[in-house]
């Protein structure tokens, strides 16, 4: 529980903690604004989990007890967000991957916070990086770089296609292969590509 805990904590301090454009050019960005809440837990382990993650995925960082039971927490307004950066916003529950024809479910979510991204597999935090899109091509563009996990240090570049509810992005498969950008989007994958499939979490 300690553990789980303290990876939720650790999202929300490195998504304030480290400032990083929002990959969408803005003229005039309106500058961060903190805001504070405070919240109860009642001492449900499972309740408590899922509600922190919840806060973690919505921006909130622990700032510490105000009473017993009760939780303070703050987070910073990050700057305008359009286009598709502002409708990936939120949770994302991986529905299938594909690789090479072959299919999987996995339990992995990808969480989405200004221009920071969190890979959460089961209960692990295996990627914690940045994200920069380009829509204004026929095909859309993805870079994922990831700052810290299992593949700190490498940026995978794919295309995508986000409609409603639904998102899919498309790239290369194997990390030596990571920037290697396919020219367009497709839903059939061969021994060098992989496709991830995924729905917004429901509330």
């Amino acid at each position: 529980m300690q553990c789980t805990l303290f990876r939720l904590f650790l999202i929300g301090a490195t998504i304030t903690s480290v400032a990083v454009p929002v990959g969408v050019a803005d003229d005039k960005p309106t500058p961060p604004h903190p805001e504070v809440r405070a919240v109860k837990f009642g001492g449900d382990e499972a309740a408590d989990t899922k509600r922190l993650a919840e806060l973690t995925a919505d921006g909130w960082v622990y700032v510490g007890p105000l009473s017993p039971g009760t939780v303070a927490f703050r987070r910073s307004v990050p700057a305008r967000m359009s286009g598709d950066v502002a409708k990936l916003q939120g949770v994302w529950v991986t529905t299938s991957t594909e690789k090479d024809g072959v299919r999987d479910t996995p339990d992995s979510r990808h969480v989405f916070v200004g221009n920071r991204y969190f890979v959460i597999d089961k209960d692990r935090v295996t990627e914690d990086g940045t994200f920069t899109i380009d829509a204004s091509g026929p095909v859309k563009k993805i870079d994922f770089k990831c700052l810290r996990g299992d593949y700190e240090g490498h940026t995978w570049k794919g295309v995508y296609e986000l409609e409603g509810d639904t998102y899919r992005h498309f790239g290369p498969w194997g990390l030596k292969n990571w920037e290697n950008r396919p020219e367009k989007f497709s839903v059939k994958t061969d021994a060098n590509t992989w496709l991830r499939a995924l729905k917004r979490e429901s509330r």
